[in-house]
């Protein structure tokens, strides 16, 4: 989690959302691990991802989960701003019921020898793929 925080921090991401059981922002490790990016973003915790998707809806931002699904990859996406991207635990994902609600599914290709990315490191990737859009949104 520090690592996604660290990543959220650095690519100007206004907020985190955690659900159900997430581990504790701030324990000592992944406020370490946060190389202080935990004090730069805003937080809220939800005790489910359907009252996420709820609040999400309700406040008309998109919902995308990051799923291991044939739907689009996330440089299929061209609109990156005004989202919320969900995340699963790394052992098992996202639930169905989750991937099912969000407006979109989204799957960073992996054409090498790997099923899965670590968690972490598939946030990375998804919120580095936003500055892109926004980077290159002027052009």
């Amino acid at each position: 989690m520090g690592t996604i925080i660290r990543s959220c921090a650095a690519a100007g991401v206004k907020g985190l959302v955690t659900c159900g059981d997430c581990v504790d922002l701030f324990s000592p490790k992944t406020v370490r691990s946060s190389m202080g990016g935990i004090f730069h973003i805003q937080y809220k915790h939800f005790p489910g991802s359907d009252k996420a998707i709820a609040f999400f809806k309700e406040n008309k931002i998109l919902t995308y989960a990051l799923a291991l699904t044939e739907d689009n990859t996330i440089y299929d996406i061209h609109r990156w701003e005004g989202v919320a991207l969900f995340i699963g635990n790394e052992s098992n994902g996202l639930q169905k019921s989750t991937v099912e609600k969000c407006d979109r599914s989204v799957f960073i290709p992996m054409p090498g020898y790997s099923e899965s990315l670590n968690a972490a490191v598939a946030a990375s990737l998804a919120i580095y793929e936003t500055v892109r859009y926004r980077l290159g949104k002027g052009r």
